[in-house]
């Protein structure tokens, strides 16, 4: 039996959507049960320092040492017990955590070592992370929880007939000083779409199909991200779809259309700064893929104190987007430079 790569990176975006919903699901109609708001908070952090924060270091070990199949197995291993086993509640979090870590860092190797010059792959593996973590958080019905769990284990033993090992480049050489600052401008890029992310939201009332409806559009964005770059360049992409996503946040907050088309339209940076990021770190695409990776629960912390405090969301949406546009743009400018 034979698999190509291509179909494989199709298989590990769905993953990307079951692993973010099982996590999700879990969490919220297992871990959240818990009559107690210790533990609920212990959860809420665990859970995200493992699953974000850890992922640099997973990707540094990772690019060292490889054994990425073994890895990608364990990851889904692991998470399939700890979403149906009766264990103790911490054993549960630091499992979904770790496996969680372990599974974005596998995949975002595998799809850039897929074809390391197109960013329409990057996009597509990413996108439905965002799905998927909608799915798990807003829907506590079994039957879903079911078939994302039997979809995940056949997928997951699918997954085993392709050949990724191949493609990967086991000769790394030394990440360039210089490179590290540059890396340093795209990881304040997450962290700022993590902010918006999490404090920019429409003014108006949404339902569950709308909230879901927006999870969708930001994985559309990424996907649609990947695939505009691909097609007019880095440069145009970023300053046509950032400059119309001002727009719609800064006017049409209010419309609940021109809201997601704006989601849409912010987040279609993702692949890019995913691209930018591995030429920076050549060969080191699992400490690449982690570094951007662990800027999003502190974005999102951000994004959540912003909204607390009430301040003001325009000058947010402004700053915000315009820095991001400047910040790819320089780096994108640079690119020439940081690889020769």
């Amino acid at each position: 039996m034979h698999i190509t790569n291509k179909v494989g990176i199709y298989i590990l975006s769905i993953l990307h959507l079951l692993v973010d919903g099982l996590c999700a699901y879990t969490v919220f109609n297992k871990l959240y049960l818990y009559d107690s708001f210790i533990i609920t908070t212990i959860v809420f952090i665990l859970y995200n320092i493992l699953a974000f924060s850890l992922q640099p270091f997973v990707g540094l070990l990772i690019d060292k040492y490889h054994h990425e199949k073994v890895l990608l197995n364990i990851s889904l291993i692991v998470l399939i017990i700890a979403s149906i086993v009766n264990l103790p509640w911490l054993i549960i979090t630091i499992m979904l955590g770790v496996s969680n870590s372990i599974f974005h860092v596998v995949g975002g190797i595998y799809t850039v070592n897929y074809n390391k010059h197109k960013m329409t792959y990057l996009g597509l593996f990413v996108a439905l992370g965002a799905t998927g973590l909608a799915l798990g958080t807003n829907i506590s019905n079994f039957i879903m929880f079911v078939i994302m769990l039997i979809l995940t284990f056949i997928l997951g033993f699918i997954i085993n007939f392709i050949k990724f090992e191949s493609n990967i480049n086991k000769n790394l050489r030394p990440i360039k000083k210089e490179n590290i600052k540059y890396l340093l401008l795209l990881s304040i890029v997450v962290l700022i779409r993590a902010i918006m992310g999490s404090a920019c939201k429409p003014s108006v009332e949404v339902t569950l199909i709308e909230l879901i409806s927006i999870s969708v559009g930001i994985s559309i964005g990424k996907i649609f991200g990947g695939i505009l770059s691909d097609k007019i360049g880095i440069k145009y992409t970023t300053i046509i779809t950032l400059t119309m996503s001002l727009i719609g946040y800064f006017f049409f907050r209010n419309n609940l259309v021109i809201y997601i088309i704006s989601t849409i339209l912010f987040n279609t940076t993702m692949p890019i700064t995913l691209y930018l990021s591995n030429n920076l770190l050549e060969g080191h695409y699992g400490l690449s893929f982690g570094t951007l990776a662990f800027m999003l629960y502190p974005g999102y912390l951000l994004g959540s104190l912003y909204t607390m405090l009430n301040l003001s969301i325009y000058p947010l949406i402004c700053i915000s987007i315009i820095l991001s546009m400047i910040v790819i743009l320089y780096v994108n400018n640079k690119q020439g430079v940081i690889n020769d």
